[in-house]
């Protein structure tokens, strides 16, 4: 479980995120920092590897937008290993949400892919419904889907889902939009420095390990040369990424895409009047 930061929305509604990795699931209590390509697993499989979660208000001062992103960086509608970036049809992708602060989840909105198929995918939405069962591989709710179930939302990838399905797949009136694609990364990290200051965090293989140089070079080779540093907050030649908000730093993941899945709800169907206004928010995905 890799904890990812603590946000305050509006109407004094605090959340507490964390995202877990392919069977991961424990208690969300502390905030820290967000990590890409955790194992080597995730760096093999990118469509699984969730970077970062996030919650912020939404649309209106009575509604929050909870969403994941993965497999980043993507550039354009491909990982960095050459794979498509779609979502892996075999997975199951999980927000959850526990709202009277026992770490448990209360609410899970369940999301699941077809194959990839002429460049589409179609997903299927289920929740914000209680879970049958707790934990990294509670599956139960999509498992036990009927007519006692949430409407499932159905629709093709890179497109706004408005509208509900009733179990009999006829269409209904809904007040969550759900999303879930190709977006630009928001995370902001200057990927370069941060392998210069804590080189361990650096991937083994694949294009990442190269960011930077290798340190130590493989026998034999020279390593590859840092980026130019800045000198009194001014660039040197060749720090073409030049931020001037942010001094030297460099938004490395800027023009790379992740994939997202994004919900926009009115925040009572998350709250359910429990905690005082206090949710944990948390993601999961299974195989």
């Amino acid at each position: 479980m890799k904890i990812r930061a603590l946000v305050h929305t509006k109407k004094a509604v605090a959340v507490l995120l964390g995202a877990g990795l392919v069977g991961g699931g424990v208690a969300v209590r502390d905030s820290l920092g967000s990590d890409h390509q955790d194992t080597a697993i995730t760096e093999l499989n990118p469509q699984v590897d969730i970077t970062d979660v996030w919650a912020f208000p939404g649309s209106s001062d009575d509604r929050i937008v909870l969403a994941m992103t993965l497999a980043s960086p993507i550039v354009g509608s491909s990982t960095l290993t050459g794979q498509p970036a779609n979502f892996d049809p075999n997975a199951l992708y999980q927000l959850k949400v526990d709202n009277n602060q026992d770490g448990v989840e209360d609410l899970v909105f369940q999301f699941s892919f077809d194959q990839l198929a002429n460049g589409s995918q179609t997903v299927d939405v289920i929740g914000p419904v209680a879970p049958r069962d707790v934990g990294a591989f509670g599956n139960g709710v999509r498992d036990a889907f009927s007519t006692a179930t949430p409407a499932i939302r159905r629709g093709a990838v890179n497109s706004t889902l408005t509208a509900n399905l009733a179990a009999n797949g006829a269409a209904q009136a809904g007040t969550m939009q759900v999303f879930a694609g190709l977006r630009d990364d928001p995370f902001y990290i200057d990927l370069e420095q941060f392998f210069r200051i804590i080189p361990d965090r650096r991937p083994t293989q694949g294009p990442l390990s190269q960011i930077g140089g290798v340190i130590p070079p493989p026998p034999g080779t020279v390593a590859a040369a840092w980026r130019p540093k800045c000198t009194n907050g001014t660039p040197n030649a060749g720090q073409t990424q030049y931020d001037q908000t942010r001094g030297c730093a460099v938004d490395f993941l800027r023009g790379f895409n992740a994939l997202a899945i994004v919900v926009e709800l009115p925040e009572t169907q998350v709250t359910q009047g429990r905690g005082n206004g206090q949710v944990g928010i948390w993601a999961t995905v299974s195989q």
